[in-house]
C-alpha cells in the first residue's frame, strides 16, 4: 500500500452508509451471528456506548463499528487495516441492503499536529494567498478550507470533498484536519451498494496519493 509522506497523529479509514437502523440491534453478539466476528472476537469486544433508539458503538482489535438511527459507520484506526474494513462493509451491505439509501463515502481521516499555535498557524495560512488578503484584513487568519470536485456516468454521481480545519479534541492541541470525504450516489438500480464498494476497494490508494500532494505542498 502506498505509504503517507507525513506520518500523522492519528490516521482513519472509514467507510458510512445511510438509511434507516435501530442502532443498539447492532451490538457485537449481532455480528458474530452473522458470522462478521468469531464469538471470541464479539466477547471480547470493548463497547463504547449504547443508547436504545439512538446509537450503538463498539470496537474489537482491528475495527470500530458506530451506529445512529440513519448512519453506520465501519472503520480503523490504523489505514494497514483498510481491507479488513472493506471486507466488513461489503457484507453489511448485502446484509442490510433493503435498509439502506442509494449512497455511501469512503473516507480519509486524517489528524496533523503541530508543536506550537504560530506553526499552527502558519500551516493553515499556507492554504491561502496571504499577501492578497492582507491587502483586505490587517492580520488575516485561515480558520477552514474545503475544495469540491465531482463527476458523473451512468452508474453513479461521485463527489470528492477535501477539509483542512481545526481540530477541536482536547486531547489533540495544535491539531489540524485533513479529511477526504469520497460519496458515491448510486443511480443504476440494476447494481448494488456492494458491487459499488467491491469496485472501489483500492480507493483508499487513490486517496493516500491525494493527500500526498497536499501534504507536500502545504504541510
Amino acid at each position: 500500500m502506498v505509504e503517507l509522506v507525513k506520518k500523522p497523529s492519528e490516521e482513519i479509514y472509514e467507510i458510512e452508509f445511510s438509511g434507516h437502523f435501530i442502532p443498539e440491534k447492532f451490538n457485537p453478539l449481532w455480528f458474530a451471528t452473522k458470522k462478521l466476528l468469531g464469538k471470541k472476537e464479539a466477547q471480547e469486544a470493548e463497547i463504547i456506548n449504547i443508547i436504545q433508539g439512538t446509537y450503538c458503538a463498539f470496537k474489537t482489535n482491528f475495527l470500530e463499528i458506530y451506529v445512529e438511527s440513519g448512519r453506520f459507520r465501519v472503520l480503523s484506526k490504523n489505514l494497514a487495516s483498510h481491507d479488513l474494513v472493506n471486507d466488513m462493509a461489503i457484507s453489511v451491505s448485502k446484509l442490510l441492503k433493503d435498509s439502506l439509501y442509494d449512497i455511501f463515502y469512503i473516507n480519509l481521516k486524517l489528524h496533523y499536529s503541530f508543536s506550537s499555535k504560530d506553526e499552527f498557524s502558519k500551516k493553515l495560512n499556507n492554504l491561502l494567498t496571504y499577501q492578497d488578503w492582507s491587502n483586505i484584513f490587517e492580520n488575516p487568519q485561515l480558520v477552514g478550507f474545503r475544495v469540491t470536485d465531482s463527476k458523473t456516468n451512468e452508474t453513479y454521481d461521485e463527489e470528492k470533498l477535501l477539509s483542512i480545519f481545526p481540530c477541536e479534541r482536547q486531547d489533540m492541541e495544535f491539531t489540524t484536519h485533513l479529511y477526504l470525504k469520497n460519496q458515491f450516489i448510486k443511480k443504476d438500480q440494476f447494481i448494488s451498494l456492494s458491487y459499488l464498494l467491491e469496485e472501489k476497494q483500492d480507493l483508499i490508494k487513490t486517496n493516500i496519493e491525494f493527500a500526498n500532494k497536499v501534504i507536500k505542498r502545504y504541510f
